[in-house]
């Protein structure tokens, strides 16, 4: 590589906000007591009428090959949610889907889902400069502080319309429906302005946090004395800029969706103590402790540049004096490369401190994991330890109003070849990718990611591509084979510097682009290193680079696998460039896999994705619950409530603790106590429900499925194909707008419940 950083690139992009009805997968059940049989789900009940959408793009140098298919791929996003496609049936799409959302599909179809007609749009980049050291400082591109770009001086004049504060503010209400291919044309100007002159340690994960969630966002981050002689980095001021933007930017009624788009690793660095060393770029690490090169995840792997761990015998390789490594075995371009091992220390942020900021609704800005549980230590400046997440509490609520977490969608375009993450690899005419729970029942994670964590050592991805090595992987051509040898990533090379990874996979430039000047793969490339970017099909290596390449993305991938069914994986490595019309053409297909996954939120209200049981008199025997901590509301029967059988009340409260919304602690100020929730429950309402045209009277909640003769089908026209039923509510807040809803199905149903089955919990 000629570059003195490390090339990896990443692009994330955020849409923010509350979701449309879906039941939640994860479950919460008693462990003793009255009621402990009774299995719960929460339930959202809000629909999605707008999307805050934030694209965190990594503008480090090897960007650039990228930077022509992203900027076509995002407003191919964009134009999905706003006109959503024309389906039969079957859902398969039908015709031309018009491009104006208000038009009318062809005859037979329908639209998808409802167009989303109200979109927020920013661009913030991956680079945060040197966390405390010079490198990446100077010029402005290397530090946008994860501030819009379109308030930084080369994003300016991208916002549409004119003024907006950093972003794109579009919907119909202010702009005529002409002005979309208006809205179009900025999104694409503002990526571009995002540039490839930007930090070659892209810290995707942090800038992502740093906008969205961070309570306490720095304005810089600086080198203080500590601990003698020493330099630890620390955060400086309070960035007031990205406060402002935040505010303006997210809206708590919107969903909220993370795509990470990347072509290597996150190399996030700890802005705290001596973990600036990685950024350091003047001098050489220390060596690690010998049971590193065995288990990294051994406690008494150590850096032999620190006081060792107490209960570990001294490693007479440390020294004294710590030995630093040799200049091949530390280049700088691979600093963020395989740290615990090589140094003995681990200078990024763990990945729990992301999962935190995507789902709790309290953060520890004290801990670098921000778990809030457990003691919570105040900061240096006086500030408080222990506080309101922004990106799940809404503060319209006194602070207590939380975005359900199943509304957080994370999505990564990254370094994993499509072939092992495609849903049928011999369908020539599509790509479609796994959902996560194929993922996770076929052992895809096993195959792509591995088991990093794990305490006798980290298991490496199964798949050798996914496998981030200096040297060639066993299992894969090896350097000498023909450059076209393997199908993923064209074969292994010689890496004769050490100072570059072996690649997950490679796509073709196209050939009026190929890169000949001093910022390509292929300008300085060593002889007999046989870089399959630097041939063409069959011919010599030439120093021209005629393919662009993806790095194993280790860290987007384990954070989309700990978060959850809410995660979407896809190739940065598109399928075909040659044909724009087709369906795989570049990242058509992951711009599909983030629809298809958005489509059961941002769908019509209150579809369901799974069937109720319905008894053959047409009753349902689910109970359904609402919990609120507003101390005014009462199971008023005049609103056809009443209050539930108390293992109801005490199942609700237990499964508000399992997600952490409240506690029974009377001594944790941050969280609820859970007898503070008033759980109510809603009654079914009339018949007339069943009807297009219910009494305006009606007052409960209704369940509706054509298919077991339950309801008026063009009630279920709207649902996406086979989600045809849904659970409608009537009345004036109900749910009440300030709480949560649950539901149980049959078994521990109390007494006035249509039907008791006695059979188990119908997942919904």
């Amino acid at each position: 590589m000629k570059h003195g950083w490390s090339s990896a690139i990443g692009f994330v992009l955020v849409l923010v906000g509350c979701g449309a009805t879906e039941i939640r997968s994860s479950r919460s059940q008693g462990t003793g007591g009255a009621g402990s049989n009774i299995i719960l789900e929460s339930y959202n009940s809000k629909s999605v009428d707008k999307i805050d959408l934030l694209l965190v793009l990594d503008n480090s140098p090897s960007m650039a090959d990228k930077q022509d298919v992203l900027a076509s791929a995002v407003p191919d996003l964009v134009r999905r949610l706003v006109s959503p496609n024309c389906v039969d049936v079957l859902g398969a799409p039908v015709g031309q889907t018009p491009s104006d959302p208000t038009a009318e599909c062809p005859p037979g179809s329908v639209r998808e889902f409802d167009p989303i007609l109200n979109f927020h749009v920013g661009v913030i980049t991956s680079s945060l400069g040197g966390h405390g050291t010079s490198y990446c400082e100077g010029t402005e591109a290397e530090n946008d502080h994860a501030e819009l770009l379109g308030s930084r001086p080369r994003g300016a004049g991208t916002v549409y319309p004119p003024g907006t504060p950093g972003f794109l503010d579009w919907k119909p209400s202010t702009n005529s429906g002409a002005d979309v291919n208006a809205f179009y044309s900025s999104l694409q100007a503002m990526v571009r302005a995002a540039g490839s002159e930007g930090c070659g340690f892209p810290a995707s994960l942090e800038a992502m946090y740093r906008f969205l969630a961070d309570p306490f966002p720095p304005q810089s981050i600086v080198l203080e004395p500590c601990r003698g002689t020493a330099q630890c980095a620390t955060p400086a001021g309070l960035d007031a800029t990205i406060l402002e933007q935040r505010r303006a930017f997210l809206r708590p009624d919107s969903l909220v969706v993370i795509v990470m788009v990347t072509d290597g690793n996150d190399c996030s660095i700890r802005d705290s103590d001596l973990y600036h060393y990685a950024a350091t770029l003047n001098g050489l690490l220390p060596q690690a402790s010998s049971v590193c090169s065995v288990n990294p995840n051994d406690p008494c792997c150590y850096s032999c540049g620190v006081v060792k761990p107490s209960n570990c015998t001294a490693d007479p390789k440390c020294g004294p004096p710590p030995p630093p490594l040799l200049a091949i075995d530390d280049p700088p371009n691979l600093r963020c490369f395989d740290q615990k091992r090589r140094f003995g220390l681990d200078f990024l942020y763990p990945i729990s401190r992301y999962v935190t900021a995507l789902r709790s609704p309290k953060l520890c800005t004290t801990k670098v994991d921000l778990n809030p549980d457990g003691d919570c230590a105040a900061r240096p400046d006086e500030s408080p330890g222990l506080v309101d997440n922004p990106l799940i509490l809404d503060p319209a609520y006194g602070g207590f109003l939380p975005r359900d977490p199943s509304r957080v969608h994370v999505a990564a375009i990254a370094g994993v070849p499509w072939q092992l993450i495609a849903d049928d690899p011999a369908d020539s005419q599509s790509l479609h990718f796994k959902v996560w729970d194929q993922m996770n029942a076929d052992s895809t994670w096993a195959v792509i990611l591995g088991d990093p964590a794990n305490a006798t050592g980290p298991v490496p991805p199964q798949d050798p591509h996914m496998v981030q090595s200096v040297d060639p992987r066993p299992g894969i051509p090896g350097p000498n084979t023909p450059p076209d040898a393997d199908p993923i990533n064209g074969h292994e090379r010689n890496i004769t510097r050490r100072d570059d990874l072996q690649y997950a996979c490679i796509f073709p430039r196209p050939l009026t682009n190929a890169c000949v000047n001093t910022n390509c793969d292929c300008f300085d490339s060593e002889p007999g290193e046989n870089d399959p970017l630097c041939s063409t099909s069959g011919g010599p290596y030439e120093p021209v680079q005629y393919n662009a390449k993806a790095y194993p993305a280790g860290r987007e991938l384990e954070l989309i696998h700990d978060i959850g069914n809410t995660g979407i994986v896809a190739s940065l490595c598109p399928r075909n460039l040659a044909d724009p019309s087709a369906q795989d053409y570049g990242y058509r297909p992951a711009v599909d896999a983030i629809a298809d996954r958005l489509k059961s939120t941002v769908g019509e209200k209150n579809c369901l994705r799974r069937k109720l049981a319905v008894a053959p008199d047409g009753t349902v025997s689910c109970t359904v619950l609402e919990a609120t901590i507003d101390p005014a509301w009462s199971c008023d029967p005049s609103m056809n409530r009443r209050k539930p059988d108390p293992s109801l009340i005490e199942a609700a409260r237990r499964h508000l603790a399992a997600d952490k919304w409240c506690d029974s602690d009377p001594n944790t100020t941050y969280i609820p106590e859970c007898s503070r929730f008033n759980v109510c429950e809603i009654m079914r309402a009339d018949d007339s429900c069943l009807t297009t045209a219910p009494s305006p009277t009606t007052i409960g909640w209704c369940y509706v499925d054509p298919s077991a003769n339950l309801g008026d089908p063009a009630l279920v026209t709207k649902c996406p194909t086979n989600w045809k039923q849904r659970l409608l509510f009537f009345g004036d807040n109900t749910p009440v707008s300030s709480g949560t809803v649950l539901i149980t199905c049959g078994n521990g149903a109390p007494v006035g419940t249509a039907l008791n089955t006695g059979g188990t919990s119908q997942p919904l």
